[in-house]
């Protein structure tokens, strides 16, 4: 299920996703105003689920909530997607010498 770019600010709720048996993939990626503690609470009680991005929220939530959800993700299995800052510096960086081969041309 995918919610990337949703914005949660009318949302509060996240619990009915909690009856949807099957649900093995979910998506927050880059979401606004997502409540991690709702996140945490969900991804706890989905037991099929074992793909999760929360791209963009991440960095906003407090270090319970990542340590909850990188708990689940060390249970053998589940994947957590989450922005890696080396990933973003290297990308800066080719992203910089790209602009600066262009000017020089």
């Amino acid at each position: 299920m995918d919610f990337s770019t949703t914005n949660f600010s009318v949302v509060s709720d996240l619990s009915p996703l909690r009856n949807v048996k099957s649900l093995e993939r979910l998506s927050f990626a880059n979401c606004v105003d997502l409540d991690g503690d709702e996140v945490a609470e969900l991804v706890a009680n989905l037991d099929s689920l074992n793909w999760l991005d929360v791209t963009g929220p991440w960095d906003s939530w407090n270090a319970d909530v990542q340590a909850d959800l990188l708990a689940w993700d060390a249970a053998e299995g589940n994947e957590l997607v989450v922005p890696e800052p080396a990933t973003f510096a290297l990308l800066g960086l080719g992203a910089i010498a790209t602009l600066r081969r262009r000017k020089r041309q």
